[in-house]
């Protein structure tokens, strides 16, 4: 707000701020759309900016319950210029609307179309004519003059929605050379990256490469110069209301729907966080009754616009809505004055008000995946609660006792193991017990019959490509010692079980004459000709003088090294497959023929899981995952997977990432190029074009920002059952 002074002098000094103005829910249509009902999201259902935004539930419903709908029944004259809704196609003039010029889908400056009063007409890229925030402000003095000059018995509702600083961020020309150097999104929390102890997103999103840093310096500049233009909006509207004689009886909201970050906690950009930059928002209000130049530590929310512009209008406000009037709490004489006159108007200014908000987010209708996922990993900590509860027991004790079947041990990640006693053999050799097969080790034979055994399998070549692993997913430049490495105990022990098999197939898929062969470059010579740089790979020896036979070498070598990848990732998917399809069974009976005296050929060696079920508490759960999560912290140092050059490698998903257009499941990516801005400051083109992924499904939440006279905090918990938690007294840079 500082680098709009214009709103700054009609607003704050001569109004009142809201030091703690917040939405609850830091999206734009499902923000737009509780300012619009006074609805918190879950009650609205606007979860996202796609499903249901102006979809079928939210016209039939929602949309027919909007603070104009009330005020223009009482005879209201209503206005509504600007952004409406990210998925408003242009159709319909939403009701309660005396006057309507909305912006088909989502923010743009140039080359948009609009619906003005039931009338879509499109604009260009011509700045006298076009550029939508002037065009917003215009609109919206004519509908003012015109009320004024044919209706001024009746009163009036405009709703100004601008969409600065909303991308994508093009400037009028005459701010496009201000804010030079200007670094005040710059804050503690800017590129503090990686973060372990925050959700998934920020584990796994590293600080921003230099690119990045351009790009949200850039951004900043772009975003404070489209707010010059919003600042000559309201002094040009303000100073119409003052030359007809209407400000003084005027009140005035201003607010955003969300806040929005730029580079904190490694993030380029975006708004969908808890976090302060996010969730906190500009909120003033002047009007009749109102003191001057005060500050409010109270909280409100943008589920308060509603009730309270229904409050000014002397109406009550409906039952069904989840915000209350500010002017319950701000001690106006305005309200009190309305109810002499009117004695519906109900007063609740002795009811205590909040000192907390509800903030939430996420996709809840497709939340059914993301649990139905949950259970199956609930069902898998299961399997490891029952581990450590079986080996707590004496009769799985280390070392093997007499007739003892099975031990536990604990690995080298302290998670115990469960063996079979092979040290009894005086014991067994006189015991006459009906033999079983027991879990070979791999040997010769075993080699053998597995190889012999082999089948292809084409239909796993693209199993589970598009998942996203939780461990493997890394974008940004991690420091070497925050990056744990990806392969499970398990999968290591798998590996080295079967190390043998692999190695021997290796050697004779190698030596089959059917495999290609290609001319022999060294590989230090190739891998050095070329470079990567975001999603583009710069080769500085292609040059036209090049010779071709060097040429025919090269690409040859390359083909040559993907054709062997392939075969060996067909080789290990088809390994897999059937290591899943042997995997060897325990039985768990054992007949007892004689001398049961000397081996107790009737005590219980079940395999401890092959027993019977035992119930999991969610407090075993909890805790179960507690230790798991200390544990992993000890023996991050053993797993550290090591990066020669941060800078420069790029992690193996990221890649593929890249290659594919930008886009990784259940993640929100954007690609960013100099074909973006199409108006100046451009971005420049020697940086090239850069991938980046600002969310992910998982990152769906549910806050309570509480704030008073004690405390000042932020309470999350995670649709992945993570909680944080953050006293904002003490470190109000979360």
């Amino acid at each position: 707000m500082n680098v709009m002074p214009k709103t700054l002098k009609l607003l704050k000094q001569r109004g009142v701020e809201f030091k703690h103005g917040f939405v609850s829910t830091p999206i734009c249509c499902p923000s737009r759309s509780s300012i619009l009902t006074g609805l918190y999201v879950h009650n609205h259902n606007v979860m996202t900016n796609n499903q249901n935004c102006s979809g079928p539930e939210w016209r039939n419903i929602h949309e027919q319950r909007t603070f104009a709908v009330y005020l223009k029944e009482i005879g209201y004259d209503t206005g509504y210029f600007g952004k409406y809704l990210n998925e408003y196609d242009g159709s319909y003039i939403p009701p309660g609307w005396t006057s309507w010029m909305g912006q088909i889908k989502n923010s743009r400056f140039y080359n948009y179309t609009i619906n003005l009063n039931g009338v879509k007409i499109k604009h260009g890229f011509d700045y006298e004519e076009d550029y939508f925030t002037d065009r917003i402000t215009n609109q919206t003095l004519e509908f003012i003059q015109d009320h004024v000059m044919h209706h001024a018995e009746d009163p009036f509702l405009a709703v100004v929605s601008y969409p600065a600083p909303h991308g994508p961020e093009d400037p009028a020309p005459q701010y496009s050379h201000l804010f030079d150097g200007v670094e005040t999104h710059r804050t503690e929390s800017w590129n503090y990256a990686p973060n372990p102890d925050k959700q998934w997103l920020l584990q796994h999103t590293g600080k921003m490469e230099p690119a990045h840093v351009v790009f949200t310096d850039l951004l900043h500049k772009r975003r404070l110069q489209t707010l010059q233009s919003v600042d000559d909006a309201v002094h040009k509207i303000a100073s119409e209301l003052r030359f007809l004689n209407e400000l003084s009886n005027t009140f005035i909201i201003f607010t955003s729907d969300h806040g929005y970050h730029l580079g904190q906690f490694g993030l380029i950009k975006g708004k969908n966080m808890p976090y302060e930059f996010d969730i906190k928002v500009p909120f003033f209000m002047r009007g009749p009754g109102l003191q001057r130049d005060v500050e409010i530590n109270s909280i409100v929310s943008n589920i308060d616009i509603a009730p309270t512009i229904i409050d000014m209008a002397g109406l009550n406000i409906p039952k069904h809505m989840d915000g209350r009037s500010i002017l319950d709490f701000i001690g106006t004489g305005y309200k009190h004055k309305r109810a002499r006159f009117n004695a519906n108007i109900s007063t609740t200014e002795n009811k205590p008000w909040r000192q907390t908000l509800l903030i939430e987010r996420g996709k809840m209708p497709k939340l059914g995946k993301i649990r139905d996922r949950f259970l199956k990993q609930r069902e898998k900590f299961k399997k490891e609660i029952r581990i450590d509860i079986e080996c707590s027991k004496p009769e799985y004790q280390a070392p093997c006792k007499p007739n003892q079947h099975w031990h536990c041990l604990k690995n080298a990640v302290g998670r115990w193991r469960i063996y079979k006693c092979r040290e009894n053999g005086k014991d067994l050799e006189k015991c006459k017990c009906a033999k079983r097969r027991n879990k070979r080790d791999a040997n010769d034979s075993d080699e053998q019959d597995f190889l012999d055994n082999m089948k292809p399998v084409k239909e796993e070549m693209e199993e589970n490509e598009e998942e996203i692993e939780e461990n493997q997913w890394f974008q940004g430049i991690m420091d070497d010692d925050e990056i744990v490495y990806p392969i499970s105990t398990k999968q290591r022990r798998s590996i080295a079980t079967f190390r043998p098999i692999l190695q021997s197939f290796e050697e004779k898929d190698d030596s089959n004459s059917k495999t290609p062969t290609f001319p022999t470059i060294e590989n230090d010579y190739i891998e050095a000709l070329c470079q990567q740089y975001n999603s583009s790979i710069f080769c500085h020896y292609l040059d036209h003088d090049q010779d071709l036979d060097t040429w025919n070498k090269q690409k040859k070598k390359i083909d040559g090294k993907i054709a062997t990848l392939r075969m060996k990732l067909s080789t290990f998917k088809d390994i897999r497959k059937q290591l899943r399809q042997n995997r060897p069974t325990v039985k768990t009976k054992i007949e007892n023929e004689e001398n049961s005296e000397t081996c107790r050929c009737e005590h219980d060696d079940t395999h401890p899981l092959l027993k019977d079920d035992v119930p999991i508490t969610d407090q075993e759960l909890l805790e179960y995952q507690n230790r798991r999560r200390e544990s992993r912290r000890r023996s991050k140092n053993s797993r550290i997977r090591p990066r020669t050059d941060p800078k420069t490698s790029m992690n193996p998903r990221t890649e593929k990432a890249l290659r594919k257009n930008c886009s990784v499941p259940q993640m929100n990516c954007f690609k960013h190029s100099a074909e973006h801005w199409k108006t100046p400051p451009f971005w420049p083109e020697e940086l090239g074009e850069f991938c980046f992924c600002q969310n992910s499904n998982n990152n769906t939440y549910w806050c309570l920002r509480t704030v008073n006279e004690t405390h000042n905090f932020l309470y999350c918990e995670f649709i992945t059952n993570f909680i944080s938690y953050y006293d904002l007294n003490s470190d109000p840079y979360q």
